[in-house]
């Protein structure tokens, strides 16, 4: 028969391979237990003024890694004017442009589309490259969807 110790110690040794045989199947990548990861979208929408010669930007967080879009929704008064819209990134105080394009306004479809965008602080800007000759108000769209991890 086994003695008082050995039994104890046999225990132990059970719960710790029933343990690690749990703690084994665990992993941060992959779902458990029948959870299935949700990728989530943002939509966020900004206007403001701009005038001639002049650059207006807003800023955004991406909590998890994914896609971005930008679309240069309008400008008024004058409703075609060409601007310089980009997408870069923001450090706290400043937007540093990283993708670029001098685009008219239109009403559907993204104009800048950035695939597997890291985790992190960016911004969106607005700049006149000559167009504008009077004060403007201008709306920008920003469509985030985040990985679905």
């Amino acid at each position: 028969m086994f003695a008082q110790g050995q039994l104890r110690r046999a225990a132990a040794w059970i719960l710790v391979v029933a343990v690690a045989a749990v703690a084994g199947g665990c992993s941060d990548n992959e779902p458990g237990l029948g959870v299935t990861p949700v990728q989530t979208t943002r939509d966020i929408l900004f206007s403001s003024t701009i005038q001639s010669g002049g650059f207006a930007w807003r800023s955004f967080q991406l909590e998890r890694a994914g896609k971005v879009t930008v679309q240069y929704v309008s400008i008024a008064p004058q409703a075609d004017l060409v601007m310089r819209v980009s997408l870069g990134t923001f450090n706290g105080t400043t937007c540093t442009p990283t993708t670029t394009m001098d685009i008219a306004p239109q009403a559907v479809g993204p104009q800048i589309t950035l695939e597997n965008v890291a985790a992190g602080d960016y911004c969106v800007q607005m700049t006149d490259i000559g167009n504008v000759v009077q004060i403007s108000v201008f709306a920008i769209a920003v469509l985030i969807t985040t990985s679905a991890s």
